[in-house]
């Protein structure tokens, strides 16, 4: 019996030890798999909140790239001092939390604390590689707007300063849209990595849970389920950031894009319609530059209100940037439904916004295209409601116009206009015409005008005041005007070996050639390559052109020119914003009056009043005068009575190529009467 009792005492010893060993093992087996649980939540939180730092750094930076931009132009546009100074002094700041938001990102992302390393790599090529570069459009904007800051606040640089370009703004725009991307594909992965891995370890804690004493875990329990709601909204406001706009809380650009394909594919299943609206505020400009951009912000919140108390819910309003809003009417019905909905959000915004004891009124524009008439995807519809705003804003402030037949044929006129004018550019089939300047007291040529002629197609032509602003937006006019500069130099100098008196060649100068650095070395370059004497080579602007003293020092590349012994003449006189202050003999070698004054001026009194006190002018400050567009012997008579001896138009001779134009000098030598054109009107 005793040995039965010790055997089943020792038994039972055994088993109590194998049970406290085994609920020991039990406890710390728990507590290994809570406390590996509440790591990797407590990580993955850590990780959230500097993705969610960096994402939020992202919107800011963006928001105070496009608010420096604005403030630049608020600061070169205002003529009020008070507005300057402000504008300068809140400029200042934005560029200083810029500057420094910049440092903090650069500094995390090179950290890259809870960034994977796929992620980091893409995020550093973001920063620092093309097409994005975000740091160097960053740093590019920061300099810019010192320099803007500095030049602008001493009165005697400050129109040497030049506003930050919509260019580098887009640039580092896209860049951190880019970023925000990039780290909200980084936070996914990784929860998801990390909630996989927390499933399983949830799991098996749960089973060994099951036998052992539970309440011992307790506050363990509690803490995890704290983590993982911190871990569930974390993960929410991101996604809420990643597609809502911070200020107004309507949708964003990215989300409108990622959105609108899947309501195409659905409106397609469901054969409806799907209506664009976009809208531009006609008056939100000068909240902004008047009152401050908490104004603006304020406008902004009270429009996006506004535009969801009309839309549905299942309507997708959104703001795409700065004043503009694009709402997608879901199934909206016809043509006469969808007038409706554009006419009560144009009503709504013409309401009054009061802010800080003032009344705004900010109004609207809606430009609208619809699926599937106009388009079939979202770029096309977007540029049709883009268009159709554009024609709305031409019909004055507060009107809806929808994209149209004829808005897609000018549309599609204008990039198979734009395709020819790249392809006839390589063929080299932009021609050069030339115009002779004659002076009416001595029958003298005093000198020829270089002009771009295209045919397109080789037989179509088509005038420069059409195809010139079509160059100019596809970046193909600073091309154009250096072809037409070295053939009009070339041509020239072997008018000179010739011993052919042509007076000078005069070359037309865009704005954008102006700002180009090289312009002046190119100039002299082509003149010396082919020969051509400086006196006998003159620069035509117009008059715009000579306030732009900014960054570009357009007024200094000028100076040189003159200082080379090049003339400078002012085109299209009178019609343009030149102050006396910048016109006179040190720095313009002749005025060209503008053809709108000639025309007619020999039955028009007024014309002649105007063109007889722009020739005393011109004289009073001794500087030459050439008159443009004379095309009628009464014209050209009455300007040799004004006193306005040097003409130029069709009266005198039609613009013609090199081979003509040299018969024609060599017919005309200096002393031969220059026959004029007796018609009452030339044509082209």
């Amino acid at each position: 019996m005793h040995d039965s009792g010790a055997s089943e005492h020792t038994d039972t010893l055994g088993v109590a030890n194998k049970i406290r060993v085994s609920y020991w093992l039990a406890i710390l087996l728990i507590a290994a798999l809570a406390t590996g649980s509440f790591a990797i939540m407590n990580g993955q939180i850590r990780g959230q909140s500097a993705d969610k730092d960096l994402i939020f750094l992202a919107g800011e930076q963006t928001m105070l790239s496009q608010r420096i931009t604005s403030l630049t132009q608020s600061a070169h546009e205002t003529e009020q001092v008070y507005t300057h100074a402000a504008a300068l002094n809140e400029l200042r700041q934005r560029i200083a939390d810029f500057e420094t938001n910049h440092k903090r990102f650069m500094a995390a992302a090179e950290a890259g604390s809870g960034l994977s390393g796929s992620a980091k790599a893409r995020l550093k090529a973001l920063l620092t590689s093309p097409p994005y570069d975000v740091d160097f459009f960053a740093r590019d904007i920061i300099a810019d707007a010192k320099t803007f800051a500095a030049l602008s606040a001493n009165p005697a640089q400050r129109s040497l300063a030049v506003p930050i370009s919509m260019a580098s703004a887009s640039a580092a725009l896209s860049g951190y849209a880019q970023i925000s991307d990039v780290l909200s594909q980084n936070a996914r992965a990784m929860a998801e990595k990390a909630g996989a891995l927390y499933r399983g370890l949830f799991s098996a804690m749960m089973l060994v849970l099951a036998a052992a004493v539970l309440f011992i875990f307790r506050p363990m329990i509690r803490k995890v389920a704290q983590r993982t709601y911190e871990l569930t909204t974390a993960r929410n406001e991101m996604a809420y950031l990643a597609a809502h706009d911070r200020l107004t809380g309507l949708r964003n650009r990215m989300f409108l894009t990622d959105h609108f394909e899947h309501m195409i594919e659905s409106a397609k299943r469901r054969k409806e319609r799907i209506a664009v609206l976009h809208i531009d505020l006609d008056n939100f400009k000068g909240v902004n530059d008047t009152y401050g951009h908490m104004a603006g912000d304020h406008v902004l919140k009270e429009v996006g209100s506004r535009i969801k108390s009309v839309v549905r819910a299942a309507d997708v309003p959104a703001r795409i940037g700065g004043d503009e809003f694009v709402i997608l009417l879901n199934g909206p019905g016809d043509i006469a439904d969808i007038e409706g909905v554009a006419t009560r959000i144009i009503e709504a915004l013409n309401r009054p916004i009061e802010f800080d004891a003032m009344v705004f009124r900010s109004g609207a524009s809606i430009g609208i295209s619809i699926f599937p008439d106009d388009a079939e995807n979202p770029d096309d519809l977007l540029v049709g409601s883009d268009l159709a705003l554009y024609k709305a804003k031409e019909a004055g402030r507060g009107c809806v116009r929808f994209f149209s037949a004829e808005l897609r044929r000018d549309h599609e006129f204008r990039r198979a206009m734009e395709a020819d004018l790249r392809q006839s550019l390589k063929r080299g089939e932009i021609n050069v015409h030339y115009q002779p300047q004659v002076s009416l007291a001595t029958a003298q040529v005093t000198g020829v005008e270089a002009l771009a002629r295209w045919n397109r197609n080789g037989s179509e032509y088509v005038p420069p005041q059409v195809f010139l602003p079509i160059a100019e937006k596809a970046g193909l006019l600073l091309a154009i005007g250096r072809h037409v500069i070295s053939s009009a130099i070339a041509q020239a100098a072997e008018w000179h070996r010739a011993g052919i008196d042509f007076g000078r060649i005069a070359i037309n100068a865009a704005r954008t050639e102006l700002m180009k650095d090289d312009f002046v070395g190119f100039v002299l370059d082509q003149a010396r390559t082919h020969g051509l004497p400086a006196n006998k080579l003159s620069v035509e602007i117009v008059e715009g052109v000579i306030l732009d003293d900014d960054t570009h020092d357009v007024a200094g590349k000028l100076c040189q020119l003159r200082n080379a012994g090049i003339y400078v003449e002012l085109d299209d006189f009178g019609t343009g914003y030149a102050s006396l202050t910048h016109i006179n003999s040190n720095g313009i070698d002749r005025l060209k009056i503008d053809e709108r004054f000639i025309q007619g001026i020999d039955s028009d009194r007024s014309k002649r009043r105007i063109v007889r006190a722009l020739v005393d002018l011109a004289k009073g400050l001794d500087i030459a005068v050439v008159a443009e567009g004379a095309e009628t012997i009464g014209e050209l008579e009455t300007l040799r009575d004004i006193g306005c001896l040097n003409v130029q138009g069709y009266g005198v001779a039609y613009p013609m190529d090199a081979a003509l134009l040299t018969e024609w000098l060599q017919i005309h030598a200096p002393g031969t009467p220059i026959p004029l054109h007796n018609e009452n009107k030339a044509s082209a």
